[in-house]
């Protein structure tokens, strides 16, 4: 402490499962916050100049307990973009496959690409009409067509477009016909042999070599948005799963999932992966031939989507 960047450290409790740690930086450019086990721990890269920025650097130590105080309650401040008032303005939403990549294929020959493609134009009318009420301002498609675009591509255009979220959208598959279920999927590694089987299908399609994927990921989680990332795909599931089930029962809540996803590596914002229905299955291809079914999932997405958003405007400290 005092060397460099670091000037002091301060910390306490704010409620009965919450303790807060303030850094006092000198100079502030860059950082990235990370765990790691054995032994649990929470490490945080922080770069700067080393000199004081004008304004923004703690002043002398006291010795005095620290108090936080501000005009909003503490969970409502649950990362750092929050923290920084840091709004939602741009979603990129990537229709999954497309092309020569069909993806997988329902009992009666409906596409997962066109399906998939589908519920994305409707979630991105739905978010042109009303995202403006929660301050989304733009809405971009990785595809509007069926044409193929490599999966690591796909976030390269939520980089390209200035992205806050980023958002793939796909149909789950199973060699179990009656499979059935909604679940939502963050980036990370996993044991979960279910969670691997729907990344290796998702991932067919791309250049990656297999020796090559644990050094590409661990390297980008290390940047990644993963608390956010979880909260998002938290509301989406839980809003899409309420949505469906209200007029198609019944609907199994697979809940959120990490897996490792190709399509989610290289946007540092926070990125979810839907599996909306199972295809393979014969009640729910039948039901994503329906419109209907298709805008209940949509609006469910939206509905995800303008709740944490919502918070995102709103987390300022007053």
């Amino acid at each position: 402490v005092k060397k460099v960047l670091l000037e002091q450290i301060k910390f306490g409790r704010n409620t009965k499962d919450t303790v807060r740690v303030v850094l006092y930086i000198n100079s502030f450019d860059d950082y990235k916050v990370f765990k790691l086990k054995d032994p649990n721990r929470i490490v945080m890269d922080i770069e700067g100049s080393g000199k004081k920025a004008g304004g923004y650097y703690a002043g002398e130590k006291t010795t005095e307990p620290y108090e936080y105080k501000s005009g909003m309650p503490e969970d409502n401040v649950a990362s750092l973009s929050e923290a920084l008032g840091l709004k939602i303005k741009t979603v990129v939403i990537d229709a999954g496959h497309g092309g020569h990549d069909p993806g997988a294929i329902g009992p009666t020959g409906l596409k997962e690409k066109d399906v998939n493609l589908r519920i994305a134009k409707a979630l991105k009318e739905k978010l042109d009409k009303d995202g403006k009420k929660f301050g989304i301002t733009k809405v971009y498609l990785t595809r509007s067509t069926d044409k193929f675009i490599p999966l690591e591509e796909r976030t390269a255009i939520a980089k390209k477009q200035g992205a806050d979220l980023f958002i793939s959208i796909h149909c789950n598959a199973a060699r179990n016909k009656q499979a059935y279920g909604i679940e939502t999927y963050i980036l990370s590694l996993t044991n979960d042999k279910a969670a691997l089987a729907v990344a290796a299908r998702e991932n067919a399609s791309t250049s990656i070599s297999r020796s090559e994927m644990n050094t590409v990921l661990k390297q980008y989680l290390l940047g990644a948005k993963i608390e956010e990332s979880q909260r998002l795909a938290s509301y989406v599931q839980s809003s899409v799963v309420s949505n469906v089930s209200s007029k198609y029962p019944p609907v199994r809540n697979k809940g959120v999932k990490k897996a490792p996803f190709i399509v989610l590596i290289g946007a540092d914002i926070p990125s979810i992966l839907v599996e909306t229905s199972f295809i393979t299955n014969p009640r729910d291809e039948k039901r994503l031939k329906s419109n209907d079914y298709i805008n209940k999932i949509a609006d469910g997405i939206f509905s995800g989507v303008q709740r944490f958003s919502g918070e995102m405007q709103t987390a300022s400290v007053q």
